[in-house]
């Protein structure tokens, strides 16, 4: 027997077939707002990437800029101590050649007194 419109049977299954469209529509609709949930989290992700990227490539900057800082202070030290080293060689040099004959006749005095001085005899 062939059922017919008004048949339980039918009512059934239009009303299961009702049901199950709920439930895909619904469940599309929760697919719908999980995409867009994941494009949003995957934008932010990216956003946060790209500042990241950004401030690694700052760091960069900086420690190239150190880097070159760096140089520099070593070249203007190495260039201070060359100064410094011949500043110290010609004061050597000044000073040995003001003190020397200074102390030249200075000994040479010393040896005249002692020469000129009667010998000191010990009493026994």
């Amino acid at each position: 027997m062939a059922a017919t419109y008004g048949a339980p049977g039918h009512d059934f299954t239009l009303q299961t077939i009702m049901e199950l469209q709920k439930s895909v529509g619904a469940l599309g609709a929760t697919i719908t707002s999980l995409t867009q949930s994941v494009a949003e989290h995957t934008t932010k992700v990216d956003r946060i990437e790209d500042h990241l990227q950004k401030k690694i490539e700052d760091i960069g900057d900086k420690v190239s800029s150190m880097s070159h800082k760096i140089y520099a202070a070593g070249v203007v030290l190495a260039i201070l101590v060359v100064i410094g080293g011949w500043m110290v060689n010609k004061s050597w040099e000044l000073v040995s050649a003001i003190a020397t004959p200074a102390i030249q006749q200075a000994v040479q005095h010393d040896l005249n007194s002692q020469n000129s001085a009667p010998p000191k005899q010990s009493a026994h």
